[in-house]
């Protein structure tokens, strides 16, 4: 007697943990229509838009905690299961506070020799309240999608949701890069001639569509995983060829749009990230000879994105010198600013208004630096050494947490290599950029990460 196989469904089963399956269901609809919505007023990087998520995503938690309290229900993922990472989160979450009150005198060097100074920490306490606000709405982010995303069924369906999401922008930047290259309609003012979607940044889309190829890529491999269990005899697993065959049409499509971005950091770090699941995926089958023909079906098709939409891509790397010469300036007085304040920062989200004490020729007086075009240096400069590692901290445990739980059983693999990759992509290009301080990135990785901590800590 052979069981039929049904498709995968965002209810799943209900909660043997009593977790109702429609309250979940619900909150993972509001949660995926939020990743798709971010993106769409100029990737949500204006405190309006931003504000407004909040309470949108405040409004769901409500409910949903609501819900759960009424019927005496349990945590399908209690945040103690990751608590290392969790303490690290409102550690950093309390220090952002702690920067916003006036409790003191703190020195804020000028030039010349003259020196000011401030009630509290912070040069900026708007940005900062506005950059607390965005840290504890990723948290809620996080804790909610683990929670939804801890039965495997819509777990998946989630996955295939935030991957049709990235194929829709994607769909959506191509287009407009072909049918006068504008954004909402309107003529771009930046970045013309690279698509941007609704990002304005490329290189801010770049990273964005690098995660969803991870998405893609991942779940191409956990098939030639699931293959290499099989003994020889058996065969292929049903929709070997067809599953695989769609999973890097979509990768390619994702790269080749990527590749249009003419985002040098953007191909490098999802090179990165795609090598990082292509080790994973070795060192799971540990059969070689299973991946000879997996690399050649991508580098062709590499070759193919980077022949239709590398020109501008290549003679950037080779010809934009000026770019690189302002990226180093910037760093090197970034560190000067560091060294003014190594241990306290100058508040959570103020760089562009800190970064005035020290911006001085050669670079550009001409325009207003409101990032470090690396996200580490950032976090140091706004936090301070100390805090300013916390984020990473965190993000490095789930990533152990994740790869421990890869060894040990293949369930949820696709979902915990692709977060891996993400996490690669993301870490590589915050290297030398500021993708992860643009909103619609950040929810798009944070969704990406508790769905893969979800995978490793759950057994359904």
């Amino acid at each position: 007697m052979t069981q039929k196989r049904t498709a995968p469904s965002l209810t799943g089963p209900a909660s043997r943990r009593g977790g109702p399956a429609r309250l979940h269901l619900f909150t993972s609809i509001a949660l995926v229509l939020m990743v798709a919505a971010v993106p769409l007023p100029f990737a949500s990087a204006r405190p309006l838009y931003w504000a407004i998520w909040s309470a949108y995503l405040g409004l769901f938690a409500l409910t949903y905690a609501a819900v759960m309290l009424a019927g005496k229900h349990h945590w399908r993922v209690p945040p103690n299961v990751i608590w290392p990472a969790a303490l690290l989160f409102l550690a950093t979450s309390a220090y952002l506070a702690i920067q916003l009150v006036p409790f003191g005198s703190f020195s804020l060097p000028v030039r010349d020799g003259v020196s000011l100074s401030t009630d509290q920490i912070s040069v900026s306490p708007n940005m900062t309240l506005l950059t607390l606000l965005k840290q504890l709405t990723y948290g809620l982010l996080f804790l909610l999608f683990m929670q939804v995303s801890a039965n495997s069924q819509r777990r998946q369906s989630i996955s295939y949701a935030l991957l049709a999401i990235v194929l829709g922008y994607a769909l959506y930047g191509i287009v407009g890069l072909q049918s006068g290259d504008t954004i909402l309609g309107m003529p771009k003012w930046v970045y013309l001639g690279s698509a941007t979607a609704t990002f304005v940044n490329r290189n801010a889309f770049a990273t964005f569509l690098g995660m969803g190829a991870m998405i893609a890529l991942g779940r191409a491999c956990v098939l030639v995983v699931r293959q290499s269990q099989r003994h020889k005899s058996d065969g292929l697993i049903k929709h070997l060829v067809s599953g695989l065959t769609l999973h890097i049409v979509a990768y390619l499509f994702l790269f080749t749009v990527l590749v249009a971005t003419q985002s040098r950091m953007g191909l490098i770090a999802t090179v990165a990230g795609s090598i990082a699941i292509l080790v994973l995926t070795l060192a799971t089958t540990r059969k070689l000879y299973q991946m000879t023909w997996l690399v050649p079906a991508m580098i062709v098709p590499i070759a193919l994105a980077l022949s239709l939409y590398g020109d501008g891509l290549l003679s950037r790397i080779g010809d934009d010198q000026l770019s690189t010469s302002n990226r180093l300036l910037i760093y090197q007085q970034t560190l000067d600013l560091l060294h003014l304040r190594p241990l306290t920062g100058f508040g959570g989200g103020s760089f562009e208004q800190a970064f005035q004490l020290v911006h001085t020729l050669p670079l550009s007086p001409e325009y207003v630096w409101a990032y470090a075009h690396s996200t580490y240096l950032t976090l140091w400069t706004e936090m301070g050494l100390l805090a300013g590692t916390l984020p990473m901290l965190g993000i490095g445990y789930i990533a152990w947490k994740i790869l421990r739980s890869l060894g040990g059983t293949l369930k949820g693999w696709a979902t915990k290599a692709t977060s891996i990759g993400v996490i690669t992509v993301c870490g590589v290009h915050a290297l030398v950029d500021f993708s992860l301080e643009i909103p619609a990135v950040t929810v798009l990785f944070v969704s990406l990460l508790a769905l893969g901590i979800s995978a490793a800590t759950t057994s359904d």
